[in-house]
């Protein structure tokens, strides 16, 4: 599983960085997070982290549901 730490801009939930999983097909940037009821934001070390997430691969609510992006040309 390829994953990505994104920080957002304007963070929610007093929490700026996520981990996410992305796609970009044709043209459209797929964004999920990680479901913080399966995988808790408390989890600070990166050991527990992958263990938490191979526990959960196969868990279909590990991530939310994905937004979409599009960049619109001027």
């Amino acid at each position: 599983m390829e994953l990505v730490q994104l920080k957002w801009p304007a963070p929610d939930e007093g929490d700026d960085c996520e981990i996410c999983r992305y796609s970009l097909e044709e043209g459209i940037l797929t964004v999920k997070t990680l479901s913080r009821e399966v995988v808790s934001p408390k989890i600070k070390d990166s050991a527990v982290l992958r263990e938490t997430l191979l526990a959960n691969r196969d868990n279909p609510d590990l991530f939310e549901k994905p937004n979409r992006y599009r960049r619109f040309k001027d």
